[in-house]
């Protein structure tokens, strides 16, 4: 699949799940707040959030006064976003996030969450090198099902209903490997969620 395509792909994608996918995230809405807590980030720290979608990770960073900016490439996912960052609480941008519009080191955070898995292994190395280059330091929350828990099966089949094709390569490798390849190292890391998620926070190697 092209790049445009993948685009076509992903706002098509998303133009389909948008108006459901707050609803659907509502049963780990605590692993959105977890990874904020994990982040811990000082009151003021100007973090980008890449692939922000409906704003769920940006709005509870803003919350805890964070000032946040919101990235995304599908219109359908950012118009609820832009609700959720109403009355300046964050901002918003329609970006493709493979080719960020910012200045190297323009934030002191880039976070992605539940996003990497929804591209294709190409583009997440274009991705995580844009974070690297935009700020000083990064961090990853996404599914990380374990290898030898009874109940990976029944997320597997339960995730692969709701996520796009990408999703099962993605679950397939260990994304410490793709953190190493894209010259990450990981600082520290926490389960979450029954072990079905993992946040990491990551520093460049250079």
């Amino acid at each position: 699949m092209g790049q445009d395509a993948y685009i076509d792909y992903i706002q098509s994608f998303f133009r389909r799940w948008a108006p459901l996918y707050d609803l659907f995230a509502a049963p780990i809405a605590y692993v959105y707040s977890a990874a904020v807590r994990f982040a811990s980030f000082p009151e003021g720290t100007r973090v980008l959030d890449i692939c922000t979608g409906t704003g769920q990770i940006a709005k509870r960073l803003a919350q805890r006064g964070t000032s946040v900016v919101g990235v995304d490439i599908s219109e359908a996912m950012l118009a609820h976003a832009v609700q959720r960052g109403s009355h300046g609480l964050f901002e918003v941008a329609r970006m493709d996030v493979r080719q960020l519009a910012f200045p190297n080191r323009s934030f002191e955070y880039a976070i992605i969450s539940l996003a990497l898995h929804d591209m294709p292994r190409k583009v997440r190395l274009a991705v995580l090198a844009e974070a690297a280059r935009v700020s000083r330091k990064v961090l990853v929350l996404d599914y990380e099902l374990p290898l030898t828990n009874p109940w990976r099966a029944i997320a597997w089949h339960t995730i692969r209903l709701f996520e796009s094709p990408y999703f099962r390569q993605f679950a397939r490798e260990d994304p410490r490997e793709l953190f190493r390849e894209a010259n990450f190292e990981v600082v520290r890391e926490r389960k979450l969620f029954a072990h079905w998620f993992t946040v990491f926070e990551l520093s460049p190697r250079f």
